[in-house]
């Protein structure tokens, strides 16, 4: 039986999550956002219809674990040896 961990979040996860991939900037969730190696934001609500972006410089972690990685700036979510755990029910298996 896997051991479930309570994932760490350095940022405030209320606010929308961005990275930048391939020229444009895609609203991601929080667990992707941490993972993420490349440039990431997080809004900054300014107004009821306006929003500031902070960039955001914070730690990288392997997808789905607390454990640290370096970045080598791929633009791409970080998983672990075993690839990305949500291609492993075919109902979830997407074209990437």
């Amino acid at each position: 039986m896997a051991k479930t961990v309570k994932l760490k979040y350095d940022f405030d996860t209320s606010r929308s999550c961005e990275i930048k991939h391939m020229g444009k900037w895609y609203r991601v969730t929080s667990r992707q956002f941490r993972s993420y190696d490349g440039e990431r934001r997080i809004s900054i609500p300014v107004s009821f219809d306006k929003n500031d972006y902070e960039s955001y410089e914070g730690p990288i972690y392997l997808f789905a674990t607390n454990n640290l990685v370096e970045s080598k700036n791929t633009n791409k979510i970080i998983y672990t040896s075993e690839g990305d755990p949500r291609d492993k029910n075919k109902v979830n298996r997407r074209p990437y």
